[in-house]
């Protein structure tokens, strides 16, 4: 997944699906979106990481769930499947909200990986004020 000029994934075993949505100017950080009948709290990781590079057109939503909660991570674009080897976190960097490692691209190139429970926390947490 791409936002901005970040590369970020979500495990494979978490992915529920994808839809896509016209990004607001005013978002919030933490949403509701409605899937599949459903109401589900929507996280922008753009906001959530202050990215302020050029919004696309349409943002894409992936679906993630964990533990039987869902949660939507509003980002700029699936790039697709790929195989990663996790990199746990530098000690300096441990702390860091809502990543829980890294992985080296086939380009050279550093994607972070998501830490999806704590992310579905996160929107659980807020979705009551999103509403």
């Amino acid at each position: 997944m791409v936002i901005g000029q970040g590369s970020y994934i979500v495990p494979l075993t978490a992915l529920r699906g994808f839809q896509e949505r016209i990004p607001g100017e005013n978002r919030k950080t933490v949403d509701i979106i409605e899937r599949m009948g459903k109401m589900v709290p929507c996280v922008s990781l753009r906001a959530l990481f202050g990215i302020r590079e050029d919004r696309p057109d349409f943002e894409r939503v992936v679906v993630a769930e964990v533990d039987g909660m869902e949660v939507g991570l509003a980002v700029d674009r699936v790039v697709g499947r790929q195989q990663a080897v996790i990199k746990s976190l530098d000690e300096m960097y441990k702390n860091v909200n809502f990543i829980t490692g890294t992985t080296i691209n086939g380009d050279g190139s550093i994607s972070l990986i998501l830490d999806v429970p704590r992310l579905v926390d996160f929107a659980a947490s807020h979705a009551a004020t999103a509403q």
